[in-house]
């Protein structure tokens, strides 16, 4: 486990099974070392229809993260 996680994220790191993660420059053109880092956990017992669920919620959750910032800058309804 790496260290210096808060306590909470280092816990829901080992609880559950990691299905998939990103991580995103949000940093400008002179800081590209600020990224936000995503991990998509679910359950240990989760079905294949509950993790295709999942998945599914995910690619459009991750697009949005992924976006240029002009792009998502706007609340949107979904």
């Amino acid at each position: 486990m790496p260290s210096g996680l808060p306590p909470a994220v280092a816990r829901e790191l080992r609880a559950g099974k990691t299905l998939d993660h990103t991580v995103v420059n949000i940093g400008s053109s002179e800081d590209d070392d600020t990224r936000l880092i995503v991990v998509l956990q679910g359950a240990e017992d989760m079905t294949e229809e509950e993790i295709d669920a999942a998945w599914q919620k995910w690619r459009r959750t991750r697009r949005q993260l992924q976006a240029n910032p002009g792009e998502t800058d706007n609340a949107q309804d979904s």
